[in-house]
């Protein structure tokens, strides 16, 4: 998981990556974040300069 967080930010293109709730606390520790927990049909989106994070934003799922 890390090496595949390296490329990604190494890139510098715009992505999108799914994950699923057992490996996101992976996925969110090789970013350096913490991991939190992530409801069902949530999103969290990264924002990164030059490979380094420089916003979070969490969305929750919206109701029908």
């Amino acid at each position: 998981v890390l090496k595949e967080m390296d490329a990604l930010l190494e890139e510098g293109q715009p992505t999108v990556v799914c994950g699923h709730r057992p490996v996101l606390p992976m996925m969110f520790e090789a970013l350096g974040l913490d991991p939190a927990p992530v409801e069902p049909a949530a999103a969290v989106v990264l924002h990164h300069r030059d490979g380094r994070m420089v916003a979070v934003d969490r969305t929750g799922p919206t109701s029908a």
